[in-house]
């Protein structure tokens, strides 16, 4: 079995390398690389150029714009949903606790939005921006760069309570985790290559405790982290839950194949992290995948550049509207 398994994921891999950006741009008709090129010539140049400049100052802004992407995503598709401020009393996705620490990229979206306006009014749409500011942080970060389709609208409708309910949480353990994005058509493969966008950021001190200093009640740490890090990690912490620690001990602000060299040492930060690769030995088949992408991903930086470059595709295609919404003139709320 597990011979295998390893022969069909080497088998499957070498093959996706060639059929990744193929697949990706034949998903969605209405869109394409080039749906501004005669509309506004110049979005894409006056967006990758405001990130740059922010990311100059800034290099945290990078993994804040990819964790926005996928946080409107996850929520009504990605139509910028996230980015409509509350009227009327009525609560929104941008409200909800996970989407507070996005305050940042809300701001540069926004100066984005209002730039784009005074070149081409009413062309081009938050979606579509977010979407290409979150593919150059991918590559500003150390990510591979590559084309995005485009023609996105946006959507008008934002309700906190469906943030609440669909988005991941960094408490949740592996098998959960992997459920919700499989309930938005990832594979396992495609989850797993998006956690890698772990390799970069930070997290709240609180999301790390419970490993720390109580797992699951024991009133130890997990016993599957390595002694060193929980040492260095409750150093950084103390008792102040309000403090932030990198996700990827190894290059925390390059977003390469770290992270899962960093995992099969022990030395995941989160729970779902370092669930990936228990050494096991392969006690069931989703576990024995998961555990050779990972070496994999370990040994080859180019398989996880390659697929992730897929997998964050495939998230900027979720639940498009390309005919349906509309082309908001302020990202914060709607033409109407």
């Amino acid at each position: 079995m597990g011979y295998r398994c390893l022969a069909e994921l080497q088998a499957s891999l070498a093959i996706a390398v060639c059929v990744v950006c193929f697949h990706v741009f034949v998903a969605v008709r209405g869109m394409e690389p080039h749906f501004y090129d005669q509309s506004c010539p110049s979005a894409e140049p006056t967006i990758s150029s405001m990130v740059q400049n922010y990311y100059n100052n800034d290099a945290s802004i990078a993994p804040n714009l990819i964790r926005l992407l996928l946080h409107d995503c996850f929520v009504r598709g990605c139509d910028a949903s996230i980015l409509l401020k509350s009227t009327s009393g009525v609560h929104v996705e941008r409200d909800v606790p996970p989407n507070l620490s996005l305050a940042k990229s809300f701001d540069l979206i926004d100066q984005m939005k209002d730039r784009l306006e005074e070149i081409c009014p009413q062309v081009v749409s938050c979606a579509d921006i977010i979407a290409i500011a979150s593919r150059d942080a991918v590559h500003l970060a150390g990510g591979q760069y590559f084309e995005l389709l485009l023609g996105r609208h946006d959507g008008m409708v934002s309700r906190a309570s469906e943030a609440m309910s669909m988005l991941p949480d960094l408490h949740d353990s592996l098998p959960r985790a992997l459920q919700a994005f499989q309930a938005k058509g990832f594979t396992t493969e495609e989850f797993l290559t998006l956690l890698g966008a772990h390799s970069i950021g930070t997290t709240q001190c609180s999301f790390v405790e419970g490993r720390l200093f109580n797992y699951e009640g024991t009133g130890r740490a997990d016993p599957r982290m390595r002694a060193e890090l929980v040492e260095e990690l409750k150093s950084e912490c103390g008792q102040r839950s309000g403090k932030r620690v990198a996700l990827d001990q190894g290059t925390p602000s390059k977003l390469d194949n770290s992270y899962y060299k960093q995992v099969m040492q022990g030395r995941g930060v989160l729970q779902v992290d370092q669930q990936l690769y228990l050494n096991t030995s392969g006690t069931n088949s989703g576990e024995e995948l998961m555990e050779h992408l990972v070496e994999r991903y370990a040994r080859h930086d180019f398989y996880f550049q390659t697929f992730f470059q897929h997998s964050f595709k495939k998230l900027g295609l979720l639940d498009v509207l390309t005919h349906a919404g509309e082309i908001r003139t302020k990202c914060y709320k709607t033409n109407s």
